[in-house]
This record gives C-alpha cells, structure tokens and sequence, in this order.
C-alpha cells in the first residue's frame, strides 16, 4: 500500500475487503497533514501514537500561519514550526509540501525553516504561496528530487530576488507554476527535459521570453 501513487488509489484499494480497510483507516486519515498553531499539539500527540508508525502515513505537509485579522499582521508560529521541522525526521515517504513563506511564522522561525526544509533531500512536490527572495534562495540550496515546483512570488522590496537555479532539478523537474506579483525575473534557461507544463501568471513580456527559453532547451 506504500506504494500507491495517490491517495484515491488507496481509497479504492480500502473499500475491497475489510481486512485492508482496517489498515487502510489510518492510512487514509494521515495522508495530508496540516499543521496550525492551535492543533499543533494535539496532532504532535495523536502522531505519536505508536510512534514512529503514523508518520510514515504521511504524504502531504501543509503549514498554515497565524494571522491576526483585527491588526492584518501574522504572528509568532513557534508549535507550528517545532513540529513541522520533526516532521521529516520521522515521516520518510513525505512527498509534497506546502507553506506560506518562512518569513510569516514569526521572528527567529525563518532560519530554523530554511535549515530544516532545505536539507530535505526527499520533497517530490514544493508549494510556496507567499514566496520571497527567503524562500527562493532556499530553494536553490536544496537538493530534493523536485517533480513540481509552485511559487507565488511578492517582492517585498523594490529589488526583485534572484529566481533560483532550476540546474538542481533539471533530471527531474516536471512543472513549473509561477506567478510573479510585483516581480520581474531572468531565470537562467536550463534544460529540463522532462518538463511538460509551464504555467505562468501576472508575468510581463520579459519574463515570458525568459521561461520560453526554458522549454526550448527542455526539447530533445
């Protein structure tokens, strides 16, 4: 059951017999995970549960920040980042996470999300909606065998960050999906030959010759 590809895949393979349903349950149950400040600790403490058993149901990782609607700011995520850099430590089979940006868990949280996140040498799938020029040069630090990588980029300040070097995925990056706010970037055209999608959004006509460059060297 490990190697099924998706969780509807396992959903399918539950409902046969009850045998597999029974083990299917938790399967199915820990298959996405998300993570908040206010179910931080309970889900710590459910995961635990037979440890290390339940971590590696884990396929999906969501990290959901704290906001403060009445002051519009986000605040301090610290159970939220605790747990979430134990998570790979124990949850081998994680293939895809998602997070708003390492700036918005709070102060002092970012460097211990980028030490952690970007050692991962396991991420499939990378879901960034709030990215900043933190964020990109973590990515091109890491060294995960990327399938798809998603980024909504805001540019906080005047100067746009460095798009990161695709190189590091080249043999296994898949698709692209950007969306560049108040940004403009010249990512280095490296080959991707395995690359079959490329979404872009909120782009302007530099851009798109940039990424156009990129599926031409990505054709054998």
């Amino acid at each position: 059951m490990f190697q099924l590809p998706s969780r509807s895949d396992v959903l399918s393979m539950a409902l046969t017999c009850r045998t597999v349903h029974a083990y299917a349950v938790e399967y199915l149950r820990f298959w996405r995970v998300y993570i908040d400040e206010a179910t931080a600790g309970t889900l710590r403490d459910c995961l635990s549960l037979n440890f290390p058993s339940r971590f590696h149901f884990i396929r999906e990782l969501t990290l959901v920040p704290l906001f403060d609607g009445r002051l519009s700011v986000f605040l301090n995520s610290p159970k939220t980042v605790d747990f979430a850099a134990d998570i790979p430590k124990h949850a081998r089979n994680l293939k895809s996470l998602k997070f708003a940006s390492v700036r918005l868990y709070g102060s002092g949280m970012q460097d211990h999300l980028i030490s952690v996140f970007g050692g991962v040498s396991f991420f499939e799938q990378l879901h960034i909606a709030k990215a900043c020029a933190d964020d990109l040069a973590m990515i091109s630090k890491m060294n995960a065998p990327l399938s798809t990588l998603a980024l909504k980029i805001f540019s906080y300040t005047t100067n746009s960050p460095t798009f990161p070097d695709l190189a590091r995925f080249s043999s296994t990056l898949q698709v692209l999906d950007v969306s560049a706010h108040r940004a403009f970037f010249c990512p280095r055209a490296t080959r991707c030959p395995k690359m079959h999608t490329l979404r872009l959004r909120d782009s302007v006509p530099l851009v798109l010759a940039h990424y156009t460059a990129i599926l031409k060297h990505s054709r054998d």
